[in-house]
């Protein structure tokens, strides 16, 4: 017989230990929640951004073999665990169509892969397709993605949240007016405030070119 899913328990505050932020990409809520319309869809995006913050490494995915027997989500989506992989099936094509994930599947494999469609992502997407890296050889797992600017997308995406392509366009647009080295700098003046926006980094940006960056332009 099936297990039954179990009601969850009331929501007690975000106030036990340390608490330990999520970064959502503000095009979550700008431009992709608007399409989404399956609750459980949207679930399922917020455990996966959630889930490959949990990771380390270069090149970071979710297996959809983890993914079918993962408890805990299948209490998030509220089924059994006999359930879950046909949930899954319909939550994640809705998500892959949507272009909230990127799906990848190796030749001869049985499992399938996902990457959050960030421009980390869409990278590694596109050295999967060239035969540069594969989930499947562990060898290649942590090869390079050669992104533009990697330096300054890695401090934004490890201090601020996901790049989305349109955010990483902003950050090339930056690059392009303002020196690198006061892009670093500013993102890391937004961390030091805890004001994590990309709306507030290009403030700081543009006081520096209006008044000067320590007295100097």
């Amino acid at each position: 017989m099936p297990e039954s899913p179990q009601s969850p328990k009331p929501f007690g505050g975000f106030t036990s230990g340390v608490v330990r932020m999520l970064t959502v990409p503000e095009a979550f809520v700008t431009e992709l929640l608007p399409i989404l319309q399956d609750p459980r869809e949207i679930k399922l995006v917020i455990y996966a951004l959630w889930a490959v913050q949990q990771m380390e490494g270069e090149v970071r995915f979710l297996s959809l073999k983890d993914l079918e027997t993962d408890s805990q989500l299948a209490a998030l989506l509220n089924v059994s665990r006999e359930e879950l992989p046909n949930t899954l099936k319909i939550v994640l094509d809705l998500a892959v169509e949507h272009k909230a994930l990127l799906e990848i599947s190796p030749r001869g494999g049985k499992d399938s892969y996902y990457l959050i469609n960030t421009t980390r992502g869409q990278a590694a997407a596109s050295a999967f397709i060239q035969g540069k890296w594969s989930p499947l050889d562990a060898s290649l797992q942590s090869a390079p993605l050669h992104l533009a600017q990697p330096e300054v997308f890695k401090l934004y995406e490890e201090n601020i949240g996901l790049l989305t392509p349109l955010l990483a366009e902003q950050l090339k647009s930056a690059l392009d007016e303002y020196p690198a080295e006061w892009l670093a700098e500013a993102i890391r003046e937004a961390v030091k405030n805890n004001v994590r926006r990309w709306a507030y980094i290009q403030r700081i940006l543009e006081n520096w070119h209006e008044r000067g960056r320590n007295g100097k332009n």
